[in-house]
């Protein structure tokens, strides 16, 4: 799809979004412990409208505080609905909670990154439900195959299925553009450094996805594509990174600096 066509509906709709956002999460900073339930209940509220909604789950697989570093929990998931009927696409934010720990206290820094996490998973869930609406209704969107046979390797082929959906990988593309920007924000996002964290440090996560589906293979179509969607994605937004306080350095300590590759 048009990044641009698809860029100009996404901001559209983060903008109307955010504001409603902006003071749930300001007034949760100003308490010495946030319940998560409470605060879920909270941007429900605020996010109806919207059609987005927030809910919890448990699972002992989320790593407690303890032995993850805090400003990495809780973790923050997404999902988009395809719609049945004239409705935006209903979304689903999900904060990730250990069972034990459904309490957490943050300081402005870890606020700060929590909020960042929350708006990237919204941005990968809105590019979702504009392409369901700019898309035609009677067509699919395209699947690149899968390199790796489901009987030889079953883990491989579904990761490969899901990255190299389109959809997936113009979403992936845009969290590269918006964790590069608030990450690394002194280091341009060349065609050359991008390709050089790819088969390196993979510093962003999406990165790593493709990179790891693949095998490393730089000349897969579906990464070949991704390249081409971050380099679109960049050139059309200004992430919204640029809004947010800076990273934390204890945060930007937990990923390795790609080099600054100026071309």
């Amino acid at each position: 799809m048009n990044v641009r066509t698809l860029a100009a509906t996404v901001s559209a709709d983060f903008d109307a979004i955010v504001p409603h956002i902006h003071p749930v999460l300001t007034a949760a900073e100003q308490r010495s412990r946030c319940n998560v339930g409470a605060l879920a209940r909270r941007l429900n509220a605020a996010l109806d409208p919207h059609r987005v909604v927030v809910d919890t789950e448990e699972s002992t697989t989320y790593l407690l505080p303890s032995t993850r570093p805090t400003s990495l929990y809780p973790a923050i998931g997404g999902y988009c609905y395809r719609p049945t009927g004239e409705l935006p696409a209903r979304i689903q934010l999900v904060l990730c909670v250990h069972p034990s720990s459904r309490r957490f206290t943050f300081d402005a820094e870890r606020w700060g990154y929590f909020r960042f996490k929350l708006y990237r998973t919204l941005i990968h869930e809105l590019i979702h439900r504009a392409q369901y609406a700019l898309r035609p209704p009677t067509n699919d969107a395209l699947i690149f195959r899968p390199t790796v046979e489901r009987d030889d390797d079953k883990d491989t082929h579904h990761e490969q299925q899901y990255l190299g959906d389109i959809d997936e990988v113009e979403a992936y593309a845009r969290n590269c553009v918006e964790d590069w920007a608030y990450l690394f924000p002194d280091v341009p996002l060349t065609a050359r450094a991008l390709r050089t964290d790819f088969l390196g440090l993979r510093s962003v996560s999406a990165n790593k996805y493709y990179y790891d589906a693949y095998r490393g293979d730089i000349r897969h179509p579906a990464v070949r594509r991704y390249f081409q969607k971050v380099r679109a994605w960049k050139a059309v937004v200004t992430p919204f990174a640029h809004m947010l306080p800076p990273c934390p350095s204890f945060v930007r300590g937990h990923f390795q600096t790609p080099p600054d590759y100026r071309d």
